[in-house]
């Protein structure tokens, strides 16, 4: 027989007792921040709906010293990528350092309201990091909670307490490489990102859509999406956009790309197909010590960030300075044979 019994959530107590589930979740992982009254009335409350939390939760709040939480949000068409694993590779080693352990919780859109309640209500990190923006769920949570939070590589659009970005000015980063690349006299280009639209393309590459498309007659500039509809291998999604390629009237000098893992595999298919184009990637990943030929690229400093993210981290109370919402780094051009 199916069990219809509902499960009381932080949330149900704390609409019952008429206070917020921040204070409930104060109440079993530090009861001392509260008064008296309240924690008299929670007990009465968390006795009579038979409350449980979590314990898995729980144990991760008691140890909260030694774990640091890492999120990773992707939305509904993207999963965690190379980008990702990179970062990922030197939080794990930095952390490794400090002795404490690493939590990943992976968000999407179909699993903010759970994350929420479990991963965050219910736990309390000396720091949170972020490696993409999470869904609006968990953004508008985070903005009332407290505890240090640090993004890599990406600000809010909004300002939330306790927070640090990390990282480099995307537009920035990619106007110096189009600048770059003008240089060396590639005219005609494509863009190829996991975006909809120009418009909609990340900062490094809308600059160097900007750029081209602002030199008129000058240069020619197009924009695919390396992310079609229809299922597929990478390798077989890199094979319908250069399929799209041939079909144009001018073949591009250049196919700059997001990433690099994007720009590996349109590289192959390029060489399987025969063709003369050269290829430029973005992020300089823990991939492209393995690409043949070397890929051109933009480097960006992931273990300085990460470095200097930790810091904070360990010596918040001492180095945050609440006025300073962004500590920006450098990116580096790093010049290979595929172009």
């Amino acid at each position: 027989m199916k069990n219809t019994t509902k499960t009381i959530t932080i949330y149900d107590v704390a609409k019952d007792a008429g206070i917020s589930p921040r204070s409930v979740s104060r109440y079993f992982n530090a009861p001392e921040k509260l008064g008296k009254p309240t924690r008299e009335k929670l007990a009465k409350v968390i006795k009579r709906l038979h409350f449980r939390p979590n314990v898995y939760a729980n144990r991760v709040s008691n140890q909260k010293k030694d774990v640091v939480a890492v999120m990773a949000y992707y939305k509904e068409d993207y999963k965690l990528t190379i980008h990702h694993l990179t970062l990922l590779s030197y939080i794990s080693y930095q952390l490794s350092l400090c002795k404490k352990d690493l939590l990943l919780i992976v968000a999407n859109h179909e699993n903010e309201e759970s994350i929420i309640k479990e991963s965050l209500m219910l736990s309390k990190f000396d720091i949170l990091l972020l490696l993409n923006p999470p869904g609006p769920l968990i953004l508008e949570e985070l903005k009332s909670m407290d505890f240090p939070k640090i993004t890599i590589n990406w600000k809010p659009r909004e300002k939330m307490p306790s927070h640090v970005c990390i990282g480099v000015d995307g537009y920035k980063a990619g106007m110096k490489f189009a600048r770059a690349l003008w240089k060396k006299n590639y005219r005609n280009i494509l863009y190829v990102g996991p975006h909809y639209t120009k418009k909609e393309a990340a900062p490094h590459g809308k600059a160097v859509l900007d750029l081209y498309n602002g030199k008129g007659k000058q240069a020619h500039c197009d924009f695919i999406r390396y992310l079609p509809d229809d299922c597929g291998s990478h390798a077989d999604r890199a094979r319908k956009i250069i399929r799209q390629v041939l079909k144009k009237n001018m073949l591009p000098q250049l196919i700059v790309c997001y990433n690099d893992y994007i720009a590996s595999i349109l590289m192959s298919v390029v060489r399987e197909a025969g063709l003369k184009i050269r290829i430029a990637g973005y992020g300089n990943s823990i991939l492209n010590d393995y690409i043949l030929p070397t890929l051109t690229t933009v480097k960006m400093p992931w273990e300085e960030m990460v470095k200097t993210a930790v810091d904070l981290l360990i010596d918040w109370n001492e180095k945050y300075d609440e006025q300073t919402d962004f500590i920006e780094f450098e990116s580096k051009i790093v010049w290979g044979t595929s172009t």
